[in-house]
């Protein structure tokens, strides 16, 4: 490997294992600029969207002549929407609704059937037990050290009997679904900061992402700088935006860029059907990217997603649905499998610990955190380790 392949190879793993995608990376779709975010007003924005969102069904799904349609159904807000709309549209074509679970505190599944009923869907219940056992074959198939694949599962359900799945995914980065993070980057925020500052209360924000010794992951072959990391995301803070409007153009430069847009695509095209998502066409997200941020998010009551609440209170559909950080209980997940799994890999031999690419000490440190004290940072930090892992075997890479 030449020493700018080494360089290269060493700056993406760190990036995924502190933002958990790479910037660096080509994008799977346009990346959007500050100008892109100026606030323009529309007449009728509740109107507009709608007509735009039936359009692109319309047109991608009715029009091209799908029949055996699946949508990923969390009963939440961004995915009942798109299952509005497409039942507006077509009243009688078959659509089977597909929910996820993990069986535990965030079990979604009892308020998405409702929904599906509702909409005169066909209900399936994925049941995940074990979300580890086939992620060396999904790491394979995407090609990036990733462990939060789960939505394989889904989408193998819906390739069984179905041309075509569609989701809500863009719903939370363009109409403002990351409410526990707007408020804390709100309530933190100063009117003197100044780029730099809003970064890093930006990836404050991102608990989930790093941990508070991310310094002391890494090998010192590595050269971990938080400074790196902050130029990274500079452009989306360094402009006259305001701070809310700055975050929102983060969120949709990141991991929906870097990370679900390029993960789904990869799944559904080795499981052989198509996916959708609506709010990604380029006319909604045109629209959505210039739309004030008060139809999107309410920081005195701390409401998200405010025009497309609207839109399904017309539908009469009220949901009390709030975005949570984790999708699953990290601790019980980590303690049935996560942690046998972590042993399998890294008890021995560890390509991670034998290349300097994580500090050893740190490992068996954040082990303890995440198996004694049972924290969900420290839980989420080593199965991305996990995945590093089984990445650098898989494709026989050396740092």
């Amino acid at each position: 490997m030449s020493n700018a392949s080494l360089v290269n190879l060493k700056r993406h793993i760190i990036n995924i294992m502190t933002l958990r995608y790479d910037p660096l990376e080509p994008p799977s779709i346009r990346l959007r600029n500050w100008q892109d975010f100026l606030p323009q007003e529309y007449e009728n924005p509740n109107k507009k969207l709608e007509e735009l969102v039936k359009k692109v069904l319309e047109e991608e799904v009715i029009d091209k002549g799908y029949r055996k349609v699946a949508i990923a159904l969390s009963g939440g807000v961004d995915s009942t929407f798109i299952l509005s709309m497409l039942r507006k549209i077509s009243p009688n074509i078959k659509i089977n609704a597909i929910c996820a679970t993990f069986r535990d505190i965030y079990d979604e599944t009892e308020k998405a059937e409702k929904i599906a009923k509702k909409y005169k869907c066909n209900f399936h219940i994925v049941e995940i037990i074990d979300p580890f056992i086939k992620l060396r074959d999904l790491i394979r198939i995407t090609g990036e050290p990733r462990w939060n694949l789960y939505f394989y599962y889904v989408l193998e359900k819906a390739s069984k009997d179905n041309d075509i799945i569609l989701t809500g995914d863009g719903g939370d980065e363009l109409f403002g679904g990351y409410i526990f993070r707007y408020h804390k980057f709100l309530s933190n925020l100063k009117e003197e900061d100044c780029w730099k500052e809003k970064v890093i209360n930006y990836i404050e924000c991102h608990e989930r992402d790093w941990v508070p010794d991310q310094e002391k992951l890494f090998g010192t072959r590595m050269n971990f700088k938080w400074d790196e990391i902050y130029e990274l995301l500079r452009h989306y803070f360094d402009n006259p935006l305001n701070p809310l409007d700055q975050v929102f153009l983060a969120d949709f430069n990141g991991k929906l860029v870097f990370d679900w847009i390029p993960t789904n695509k990869k799944l559904s095209k080795y499981l052989g059907i198509e996916y959708f998502a609506p709010f990604l066409e380029e006319e909604i997200i045109d629209f959505a990217t210039h739309l004030p941020n008060r139809y999107k998010y309410d920081y005195n009551s701390n409401i998200g997603k405010k025009i497309l609440r609207d839109l399904l209170e017309c539908e009469n559909i009220f949901l009390d649905f709030q975005k949570i950080g984790f999708g699953m209980d990290l601790p019980r997940i980590w303690e049935m499998t996560g942690k046998s799994w972590f042993n399998l890999y890294l008890s021995s031999n560890s390509i991670v610990v034998n290349n300097g690419i994580v500090n050893e000490e740190w490992l068996k440190k954040a082990y303890e955190k995440a198996t004694f004290e049972k924290s969900p940072r420290y839980i989420n930090k080593l199965l991305s380790i996990l995945s590093l892992e089984i990445w650098l075997r898989e494709f026989n890479l050396k740092v």
